[in-house]
């Protein structure tokens, strides 16, 4: 067996330096050679073809092979937070998207919850106080996710707003203290990643709980007013500032006013969100009480709202 061994050096200042400069330099080549490519960077480069389909998502079919070629990632890397997000935003998606009852709502929704807490409890420190806690979420462990996490932080608090928004007060009563410390902190570490999702998340979290538990609408606005800072064309936060924020405070001329600049947009060719934006426009025209326009087909296979 060859033994690395440091070598020997004089004790004056430049000749050590010199030689740590020359031992640190070899370990780190040595380290190299042995590592070779990280394991997180295969991974990346197995994402790109779902990434592909995930940027054609408006194309028939397209965001349901960007599903299948997750979930193929998913089997193979398990512990893979890269893959764990991505999954919970095509599930966001489909659930924003699809026309669907409540119940498939509730289901998709929900699974993007869980691909995203997942994702989260690969964080050592968060998965440890949930632990500590019987498995529970609370905002103690939200202080533990890092700005390394942001992207599975940002579609877990978008999943669960929706999934709680969906499902009602019943039940989720104590979803709603833990969703806001859980936005604020997605605002805190990816306000701007995404083009200001997590201000978007952080907007959710706090608008989406029912009027009976008194949401707060004033920081939901400013979250929502700093995602639309970020990104002025994306029409689902509109959609959901008029809905979530300016009609439960009784602000219609302001929704409806917002939900008209909606409708009245013309989608670009190159619109990176085209499809989540025309079915933005299909709940502004819905909430204004005007006749759906007729579309050439659905893009995920099944009828849109």
């Amino acid at each position: 067996m060859v033994r690395f061994e440091q070598p020997r050096v004089s004790r004056s200042r430049p000749a050590l330096q010199h030689a740590m400069r020359w031992v640190g330099g070899a370990a780190l080549a040595l380290g190299l050679v042995a590592c070779g490519p990280s394991r997180r960077d295969a991974v990346i480069r197995a994402a790109r073809s779902a990434d592909v389909e995930w940027r054609s998502r408006a194309e028939p079919g397209s965001l349901e092979r960007s599903l299948q070629a997750c979930l193929d990632l998913s089997a193979e890397y398990p512990k893979e937070p890269r893959v764990h997000w991505r999954l919970a935003r095509i599930y966001t998606t489909m659930g924003d998207v699809d026309d669907v009852d409540d119940a498939a709502a509730v289901r998709l929704y929900g699974t993007a919850r869980e691909y995203g807490l997942q994702c989260l409890m690969l964080e050592p420190s968060f998965e440890g106080v949930v632990l500590s806690k019987g498995g529970r979420v609370t905002p103690m462990a939200a202080e533990q996710i890092t700005e390394q996490n942001k992207e599975c932080l940002v579609w877990t608090v978008i999943a669960w707003s929706r999934w709680v928004h969906v499902r009602g007060s019943a039940g989720v009563g104590l979803d709603h203290e833990v969703l806001a410390v859980l936005g604020a902190r997605a605002a805190e570490l990816g306000g701007n990643w995404g083009s200001g999702r997590g201000h978007y998340a952080h907007g959710l979290a706090l608008s989406l709980p029912p009027l009976v538990l008194d949401p707060d609408l004033a920081g939901a606005e400013a979250a929502f007013a700093r995602a639309l800072e970020a990104a002025p064309g994306r029409l689902t936060t509109k959609v959901d500032l008029a809905l979530y924020v300016y009609r439960p405070l009784k602000r219609f001329d302001e929704a409806d006013a917002i939900l008209q600049e909606v409708i009245s947009t013309t989608l670009s060719d190159d619109d990176p969100d085209e499809l989540e934006d025309r079915h933005a426009q299909a709940r502004a025209r819905a909430a204004l009480g005007a006749p759906p326009m007729e579309e050439p087909g659905d893009p995920t296979g099944v009828p849109t709202q």
